[in-house]
């Protein structure tokens, strides 16, 4: 009931919008751009910028064909939709274990070098089973706020090493971000005392920092091309790849194997609570547990990373923010708030998490492979049809957002002013951890430690920023170049 009344326009709207229920259009009636054989419209893409402006540039489509149209990028072939309506139906049909796309070259380089990958790559009943498994472990909050002081060690000492920047300038935010993650995953997987341990933070994370951003960026050179060929004749940018996808991958497995053998043995009663006891108290074989936690250390450590230099420097060109956030933590330190959980209660903050990723969402587009046949905005959508949802261009739209160009972390806030109320449209039009049943399994732990970071940072130091960047694809949505931010202490 809540929700109607926080967003009552949006609602109401929705109960308004056309119904698509109605006779049922042929496939091949959706609208299309007009593209060359084999290559689709990728000359148009090239002329657009290339992938690294994949999101401007189909939006731009958006703004041509309307909110479902198909288009054939490269070997990609797909229909892509804008509109919050859309989004609902495409869950509606996702079925009991949902299908999203996953990266071809991964794939290719999985089945070449035999590697088993974690729940991101799992799919049908391998993936439910891991799911069920994994869910309580990384969705209940309860269960991670048994880790938030590790959180806030770990905060700490991020902010001591910023303390001693050569004049204020942080050089490399992207890879502290990172290593900051990674750590306070390690102490949610393995327990505080491992967590903890630099040594062998800085032995593996450095390294992984740097192959992952030539992952990435090699993933992005593949777009456009058909993966299996440029493995099949050891392209460039294939040869690229996969370097970088092994060094990463061997980092991450020698990072998981140095903790799980530093973890005390399953009968030690291990007072942490930790992840990966859990799982071994649920008899999971070591294999499966290490190819869990590489993954969660290379891909939900990166995104949440990338989300949250987007919310910093955002924050850093917003002083009015953070002094209003620097205000909220000053009333609740002083009221009887316990001052462990303090972070928890700071409206702004957990507005400017949402709005940085409304803006600038890391996951530019979400996928589902439509596993039956269906209904969606009026067209007859086959099986094996990819969907894409364009999470960069509704949460940029003035019908869902109102000054929806503007970085507004006030319009998200419940109990705010009452001329916030209309700011937000249709919540459903910025899902920046995706939805439904594949939603984004680390979302708690990211939050967390985010809001955690925010908490201790702001009250601390002053942002501002010494450049301005854009946002460029290379598979996540990150920044053209890297964010000069400097930082002085508040007085």
């Amino acid at each position: 009931m809540a929700f109607y009344v926080r967003y009552p326009i949006g609602r109401i709207r929705m109960l308004e919008r056309r119904c698509y229920t109605a006779e049922s259009k042929p496939f091949d009636s959706i609208p299309s751009p007009k593209g060359l054989p084999l290559i689709g419209t990728l000359l148009d893409v090239i002329r657009a910028g290339g992938v690294s402006q994949i999101h401007r540039y189909i939006d731009e489509r958006h703004r041509q064909l309307g909110p479902i149209f198909r288009e054939k990028l490269g070997h990609v072939e797909a229909v892509w939709l804008a509109e919050p309506a859309l989004y609902q139906q495409v869950f509606q049909n996702e079925g009991a274990c949902p299908r999203p796309m996953l990266p071809e070259p991964w794939l290719i380089f999985n089945k070449k070098h035999s590697y088993k990958r974690g729940i991101f790559f799992m799919q049908d009943e391998e993936w439910l089973r891991y799911r069920k498994i994994l869910s309580p472990l990384l969705l209940k909050t309860a269960t991670l706020h048994r880790h938030a002081e590790s959180f806030n060690d770990v905060a700490d000492r991020l902010l001591d090493q910023w303390e001693h920047t050569e004049n204020g300038l942080i050089t490399n935010l992207e890879g502290d971000l990172y290593c900051y993650f990674v750590q306070g995953l390690m102490c949610a997987a393995f327990g505080r005392d491992i967590g903890l341990d630099q040594e062998i933070v800085k032995t593996y994370v450095p390294g992984m920092v740097q192959h992952l951003r030539n992952l990435f960026e090699g993933s992005a050179r593949l777009t456009l091309l058909p993966p299996n060929l440029a493995a099949k004749w050891n392209l460039d940018a294939w040869h690229c790849f996969e370097q970088s996808a092994l060094n990463a991958l061997q980092l991450a497995n020698q990072l998981t194997e140095t903790c799980l053998e530093k973890l005390p043995p399953k009968d030690h009663n291990n007072e942490d609570d930790c992840i990966v006891s859990s799982l071994r108290q649920q008899k999971m074989a070591k294999s499966n547990i290490q190819r869990i936690v590489v993954d969660l250390f290379l891909a939900a450590s990166d995104t949440t990373s990338h989300s949250t230099q987007w919310v910093l420097y955002l924050l850093a060109q917003h002083p009015e923010v953070q002094k209003k956030i620097v205000s909220e933590i000053e009333s609740v330190q002083s009221s009887n708030q316990k001052t462990g959980d303090g972070w928890q209660h700071i409206p702004t903050i957990k507005g400017s998490v949402k709005e940085a990723l409304r803006l600038y969402p890391v996951a530019t587009f979400l996928t589902r492979i439509i596993q039956d046949q269906c209904v969606i905005g009026g067209y007859n959508i086959p099986p094996e049809t990819l969907m894409l949802m364009s999470a960069f261009t509704t949460g940029r739209d003035e019908r869902y957002f109102r000054n929806a160009q503007n970085f507004m972390p006030e319009r998200w806030n419940r109990h705010g002013p009452s001329n916030s109320m209309d700011m937000v449209m249709d919540p459903f039009a910025s899902l920046p951890f995706g939805h439904g049943r594949r939603g984004c399994i680390g979302r708690r732990l990211a939050e967390s430690q985010m809001y955690i970071l925010l908490y201790k940072a702001i009250p601390r130091f002053s942002f501002q920023t010494d450049n301005k960047v854009e946002m460029i694809m290379r598979l996540l949505g990150t920044v053209d170049q890297p964010v000069q931010l400097r930082l002085q202490h508040r007085s």
